[in-house]
């Protein structure tokens, strides 16, 4: 069941993605981190986005130059935690959007980040196609062989200062649109993901 949600006057956003403990693996051998510190890593004579096995690295997915959709408008954004788990929701003008969301613990112990996708359906969409909301509810598992992405977390709300959130945006086709980050360690989460997200304030 969904929880009561209440809403925050909201910041303009747009959003990304990362992995969980280690920088995860892309598909041919490098990891995110390894696309984004200006080095041939794999020896092949390419580095960074040059490299065809960086493609679906964040720093290659997200070109921070280019413009956004003039209908690109975060509406609301709001995040709690209570004795069951965090929830999220966020509001985006005009419609066909996906969202993720990376939890980041760059602070109290071996850094871990978990990455988590809302559902594929917007909770609530305008009918007038104005608007559309999305939202997600993360369990607490006490341990972390329990952890499904997109339903359930390892971090407890005892947590909830101590982490950094970075939430991207893609279009219908999967395009990516920007990202922004809050929390701990925007820069700290930056730098772990190979991104370069706008920091929101006030949440």
């Amino acid at each position: 069941m969904r929880r009561p949600l209440r809403s925050a006057p909201l910041l303009p956003l747009a959003l990304l993605l990362v992995a969980c403990g280690d920088p995860a693996p892309i598909e041919g051998g490098l990891n995110d981190a390894e696309c984004s510190d200006g080095q041939d890593n794999d020896q092949n004579g390419r580095t960074d986005c040059e490299d065809p096995t960086c493609a679906e690295a964040l720093a290659c997915k997200l070109d921070g130059d280019a413009p956004r959709p003039a209908e690109f408008e975060i509406l609301d954004l709001w995040f709690d935690c209570d004795s069951v788990g965090y929830f999220f929701e966020g509001t985006l003008g005009g419609t066909g959007y996906a969202l993720e969301l990376n939890l980041v613990n760059l602070r109290m112990w071996a850094q871990y980040t978990e990455r988590h996708p809302f559902p594929a359906t917007p909770y609530e969409t305008d009918p007038a196609g104005a608007w559309e909301r999305h939202y997600v509810e993360l369990d607490t598992q006490s341990w972390e062989g329990q952890i499904e992405l997109g339903e359930t977390t390892f971090f407890s709300c005892a947590e909830k200062n101590d982490l950094t959130y970075t939430l991207f945006v893609s279009d219908d086709d999967g395009a990516p649109l920007g990202c922004f980050a809050w929390g701990a360690d925007p820069a700290g989460a930056d730098a772990l993901q190979g991104t370069s997200c706008e920091v929101l304030t006030g949440l």
